[in-house]
């Protein structure tokens, strides 16, 4: 059986062959029940055994077929994500300094004013890729 490590302080993304792949280990690590897959050893995260709560605070998930207006910028996308998962009880400057050290961690902030969409496609665009 091989061991799989992702390291502290780097940003990592799960990709697979397949969207149902992704899926099953995401349901793996947020503890959904699979009935398929038989599970060996412990998950740890920063040397210590995974608490659900913590995981769940510092881990996101992105379907495939996300939807994106390719009328906002990159920055007001995560903007909407942020008003979408952080608690209500944040204030506006603590939640837009987190914004904007999510941005720098996944080193888009020199592009957040570029637009989502692509240059000649005007509605909605859905992102679906085959696997």
């Amino acid at each position: 059986m091989q061991k799989r490590a992702l390291w502290p302080g780097v940003l990592s993304a799960l990709m697979g062959v397949s969207e149902q792949e992704r899926r099953h280990f995401w349901m793996f690590l947020l503890e959904e029940k699979l009935g398929i897959l038989i599970i060996e050893g412990d998950i740890r995260i920063g040397g210590y055994s995974k608490v659900q709560e913590t995981f769940i605070r510092i881990s996101g998930y992105c379907e495939q077929t996300d939807i994106h207006s390719p009328q906002i910028t990159i920055e007001e996308s995560v903007i909407y994500s942020a008003w979408l998962r952080l608690p209500s009880q944040i204030d506006p400057n603590t939640r837009s300094k987190f914004i904007n050290e999510v941005l720098e961690t996944i080193e888009l902030d020199g592009i957040k004013e570029s637009l989502v969409g692509i240059p000649g496609v005007n509605g909605f665009l859905q992102r679906n890729e085959n696997g």
